[in-house]
């Protein structure tokens, strides 16, 4: 009797299982069969960037397959859609996928520069949140500080090239400028006074940073201890500048440990 009753629960579940699988099997043949009703894309633009467009994302899709609306699901490589998508040199990350309706969503995460950078040659690109080279795009300017000066670099030699690696040492930091540079430009970023406040990045025999507020310029030395700098530099601008006023130096010098050099 519970051979019996063992060999009938072992049946029950063995056709439990068949009849999942082919209901899964059903399922998925009649969801392949739907067609494409709507393509929803959305593009997260953080600080208002806009590299990257609904028609572009469209554009890309349609150069490699006829339109989506009207395909059937089965048609539509959604994985091979995501690898299109990440081609493209503003994109972060692209996910793409579907729902039982039949609709179609692309969303897309663009990559945030955090400095523009134009070097000896004139040649132009970003330095982005996540330590890469990003390629400057005519049809749209981020609104970051410019780094301009002594800088010979170029995009094609350092667009593979971590700059937020921590595995450099001293020699890596000063042979190429763009390890310090993305450091200094990270820094800014994060807070959103100097966001503000710093425009511009001279790199000559030392950095200089020019300012939105106030006739200065700051001699910031090299890229080292650059917290320190500017919790010096704040400290000034809240006991020194903020009573002589904004225009009473034209030169604000942190190189110097526990100091700061002002000139009239």
């Amino acid at each position: 009797m519970k051979t019996f009753k063992k060999i009938l629960y072992l049946s029950f579940w063995v056709l439990m299982v068949f009849g999942t699988v082919a209901l899964l099997g059903f399922v998925k043949k009649e969801h392949n069969s739907i067609k494409c009703a709507s393509v929803e894309v959305n593009i997260d633009n953080v600080d208002d960037n806009e590299f990257v467009s609904r028609a572009d994302i469209m554009q890309m899709a349609m150069e490699n397959r006829d339109k989506l609306e009207g395909q059937t699901l089965q048609t539509i490589d959604v994985n091979k859609l995501e690898k299109i998508f990440n081609t493209h040199p503003a994109i972060s990350n692209a996910e793409v996928f579907e729902n039982i309706a039949g609709d179609l969503t692309i969303n897309i995460t663009q990559k945030r520069p955090i400095a523009r950078v134009i070097n000896a040659t004139g040649e132009s690109y970003y330095l982005d949140s996540e330590g890469k080279l990003m390629l400057w795009s005519r049809s749209y300017t981020a609104r970051v500080p410019v780094v301009t000066g002594e800088i010979y670099e170029s995009f094609a030699t350092n667009n593979l090239i971590d700059f937020s690696s921590n595995d450099i040492n001293d020699s890596l930091l000063k042979k190429n400028k763009l390890f310090g540079l993305y450091r200094l430009a990270k820094y800014i970023d994060s807070d959103e006074f100097w966001k503000a406040q710093i425009q511009q990045i001279t790199v000559g025999d030392e950095i200089e940073l020019i300012p939105t507020l106030g006739n200065h310029k700051i001699i910031f030395g090299d890229c080292t201890e650059i917290d320190s700098k500017f919790r010096k530099l704040l400290i000034f601008y809240n006991n020194g500048l903020s009573k002589v006023g904004w225009n009473a130096y034209t030169e604000i010098n942190l190189k110097y440990k526990n100091n700061v050099i002002c000139k009239k």
